[in-house]
């Protein structure tokens, strides 16, 4: 298998968001006890609807702003408050960059986004960053994938797309001709309260798609089956 880039997802692939979600609610909740489930099926990975979350967690929470923007921007920079930079993610990104191409496509806010990769100090790694705020384009659609691969000068079938979504990952990745590998679980284990733990567990890896645990497989995976690469 010849390949010469890779492409990254980043929530639950390169940043732990559910950790990071569950660490500032916790925080947020203090001694209070919320329903949890309730929370975790409205939030959905962060993939649900913010609105009825945002409502959810306004009324038991008593927070004080009433606009949905405030509400968002409150969720934002608590999860952004709690992205914590990992020694190992770098040292593994400049392991990877010295034989592979290396870019982000992230849906989601450039606010967002862009904050996670800063707080975690790995922007000087990819090139390029696409973030579907930026383009109007979201996962899975081809046009996000191709504008990714745009500046590259390789064949979709050899770039790898890694991430942990089945369906705007790895789909949408396969739609493109790209390879697909899919994480099944984050780089940093999440610390959720107990009622939520089993809605959290593992994902199932999609038929027929290679997967790994997380992120700390990927270069021993490489080892077996990207043989043959090459920096463009």
């Amino acid at each position: 298998m010849r390949l010469g880039g890779i492409l990254f997802d980043l929530d639950g692939t390169l940043f732990a968001r559910e950790a990071a979600f569950w660490s500032w609610l916790l925080e947020e909740a203090a001694e209070r006890s919320l329903d949890w489930a309730q929370i975790a099926e409205l939030d959905a990975r962060g993939h649900g609807p913010k609105a009825p979350l945002l409502d959810q967690l306004a009324l038991a929470l008593d927070w004080p702003e009433r606009a949905l923007e405030a509400r968002l921007q409150r969720l934002r920079l608590g999860i952004l408050r709690h992205a914590r930079p990992d020694p190992r993610l770098h040292a593994l990104l400049a392991r990877l960059r010295r034989s592979y191409r290396l870019g982000v496509v992230t849906n989601g806010s450039t606010q967002s986004q862009r904050g996670k990769l800063r707080e975690l100090g790995i922007e000087q790694y990819f090139d390029p960053i696409v973030v579907s705020e930026e383009v109007a384009h979201r996962k899975p659609e081809f046009a996000i994938f191709r504008l990714a691969l745009r500046s590259w000068a390789l064949p979709h079938g050899e770039v790898l797309f890694v991430g942990d979504d089945g369906l705007k990952d790895i789909g949408g990745a396969r739609a493109a001709g790209l390879q697909a590998l899919q994480v099944l679980r984050e780089p940093v284990e999440t610390l959720e309260p107990e009622p939520v733990r089993d809605l959290l567990a593992a994902r199932q890896a999609e038929d027929g798609t290679a997967s790994i645990e997380s992120l700390w497989q990927i270069e021993s995976w490489l080892g077996d089956h990207a043989g043959e690469h090459s920096v463009i």
